[in-house]
C-alpha cells in the first residue's frame, strides 16, 4: 500500500542510489528502509530496484513510480508550506546550516528576531564549511544555509546575496603593529599567520589573496572555530584576517587592534542564503526566509504554483 512516508523513503533511496546512504539521510536503520521498499514492491507486484555491487538502481517500474512520487510529495510539501499559518503553530522547526563565520557574528541577531516573532518555533543550527552545507541543502537535510563568500552554482540551488562582510587585519593589543591604521600585505606575509581550516572556502580565499601578490602566508595554525582563532590572536599566537563585525567589541575593549590592508583597503565577502529551488521550503523555513526578506528586499520568497510541479506530467 502506498503512503507518503513509504514514497519518501523510496524517493530517498532512488536519489542516493544506496540503501545505507538513504538510511543515514533519513535517520533510519538499513533494515527499516529495506522493509519499506519490500512492502512497496509486494504491494505493487513489481520490482522497483535492481541491486548491484555498489548499491541499487531503479528498474523501469521504479523510474515510473519516481515520477509520481516526486509530484505527490512536492504537492504535499507545497500545500503544507502555502497553507500553514505559522503564527498559530504550537511547535515547528527550521533546519539552518551556517558557516562558522556567519554563525559567529550574524546568525544570533536573526535568531533573536525570529524567536521574538515566533516564540513557539525552534531553529536547529548546524555549523559546517560551505561545500558540506551545499550538499546537505541539496539532499534536503537542511532547509536553508547561510554562507560567506563563493558558492559554486548547482542545479536546483538558489543563491541570494544578503550583503557584504568587511575584513580587516587583526593583531593582539601587545603586537608591535597595535595602534597602526594600515599594513602592507608584504609585511603581513612575514608574520605568523592564523587561518580557518583547510577545505573551507575562507582558507582558499585567504591563500588566493596572498597569491595575487605572489606571496604565501606563513601559516602557523588552522582553526575550524572563528572564536578559537580570535582567542589565539588575543594571546599572541599570530595575526589573521577576520570579519570586522566579529572583532569590533574586542577592539573597543582593548584586546585587539584592527588594521586596513594597504593593497586592498576594501576587503569584503558576500553573505548569501541558499535553498533548494525544486522543492518547497517548509512553512517554518518559509517564515524565516520572509523575515530575511524584510531586511533584504531582494530576497524573493518562492511562490508555489499547485497547478504544476517542477517534474512535469506523470
Amino acid at each position: 500500500m502506498l503512503s507518503l512516508h513509504k514514497l519518501d523513503v523510496f524517493m530517498t533511496v532512488a536519489e542516493e542510489g544506496s540503501i545505507s546512504r538513504a538510511a543515514e539521510r533519513l535517520y533510519m536503520t538499513q533494515a527499516a528502509v529495506s522493509q519499506h521498499i519490500h512492502d512497496l514492491e509486494a504491494g505493487l507486484g513489481v520490482v522497483l530496484f535492481e541491486r548491484h555491487a555498489h548499491g541499487v538502481r531503479l528498474s523501469p517500474a521504479g523510474e515510473r513510480l519516481l515520477t509520481y512520487a516526486r509530484q505527490i510529495l512536492w504537492l504535499t510539501a507545497a500545500a503544507e508550506s502555502e497553507l500553514t499559518q505559522v503564527s498559530n503553530l504550537k511547535e515547528g522547526e527550521v533546519r539552518l546550516g551556517v558557516t562558522p563565520g556567519a554563525a559567529a557574528h550574524l546568525l544570533t541577531e536573526w535568531l533573536l528576531a525570529f524567536h521574538e516573532r515566533f516564540p513557539h518555533l525552534k531553529a536547529t543550527v548546524y555549523t559546517e564549511i560551505t561545500p558540506a552545507l551545499v550538499n546537505n541543502v541539496l539532499r534536503r537535510r537542511l532547509d536553508l544555509a547561510l554562507v560567506e563568500g563563493e558558492v559554486e552554482p548547482e542545479p536546483h540551488l538558489r543563491i541570494a546575496e544578503l550583503g557584504d562582510t568587511y575584513l580587516v587585519v587583526v593583531v593582539g593589543s601587545n603586537h608591535p603593529w597595535a595602534g597602526r591604521e594600515t599594513i602592507s600585505i608584504y609585511e603581513l606575509a612575514r608574520q605568523p599567520f592564523l587561518v580557518r581550516q583547510r577545505g573551507s572556502h575562507t582558507h582558499e580565499w585567504v591563500l588566493g589573496l596572498f597569491s595575487r601578490f605572489g606571496l604565501t602566508p606563513h601559516i602557523v595554525a588552522e582553526f575550524n572555530d572563528p572564536h578559537a582563532l580570535r582567542q589565539a590572536i588575543i594571546h599572541g599566537l599570530g595575526v589573521s584576517l577576520l570579519p570586522a563585525c566579529l572583532v569590533r567589541d574586542d577592539e573597543q575593549q582593548g584586546r585587539l587592534s584592527l588594521l586596513t590592508l594597504e593593497e586592498a583597503p576594501d576587503l569584503r565577502r558576500a553573505l548569501k542564503v541558499l535553498w533548494r529551488t525544486d522543492w518547497p521550503p517548509g512553512p517554518v523555513a518559509r517564515a524565516f526566509l520572509r523575515l530575511l526578506a524584510e531586511r533584504y528586499p531582494h530576497v524573493h520568497v518562492p511562490d508555489l504554483d499547485a497547478s504544476a510541479t517542477p517534474f512535469g506530467p506523470a
